[in-house]
């Protein structure tokens, strides 16, 4: 019995084609570095734009020097994307010792991108990917 309506079409189909479930739960078809990297830098743009955008605005309003309307809101961009890349980090060693549990490869793609990776572990104990929008 074929897994989808496309194994009704023939085999050379089927080869292009997967399921939801095939797409959901294997555990090999991670997102690509590319994709991690610009979600990255995504995060990155919009965490250090508004630290640094948030104390500008309260401290020009508030009134102080001119000095410190550059290097305030500097140090607070610079603490906050420091604070985003060690999270990051962090999060990604406790993501790949579960992906390496649940049997996938993480070679090739670095702790600092893993950090993005998003995922569940089902009741079952399966590694799930998240449910693909229907945009795609």
């Amino acid at each position: 019995m074929p897994k989808t309506f496309a194994g009704h079409l023939g085999g050379w189909f089927t080869d292009y084609v997967k399921s939801l479930d095939d797409y959901l739960f294997d555990i090999d078809d991670r997102p690509s570095n590319g994709e991690l990297r610009f979600w990255i830098g995504f995060q990155v743009a919009l965490v250090g734009g508004g630290s640094y955008a948030l104390p500008l605005f309260a401290l020009h309003w508030v009134g102080v020097r001119q000095w410190a309307l550059v290097v305030i809101p500097l140090l607070c961009a610079a603490g906050a994307v420091w604070w985003l890349v060690t999270t990051l980090r962090r999060r990604g060693v406790a993501t790949k010792v579960i992906y390496r549990a649940h049997g996938g490869n993480p070679a090739g793609t670095s702790d600092f991108l893993f950090g993005q990776v998003a995922y569940e572990i089902t009741e079952d104990g399966r590694w799930k990917w998240p449910t693909p929008s229907s945009g795609e």
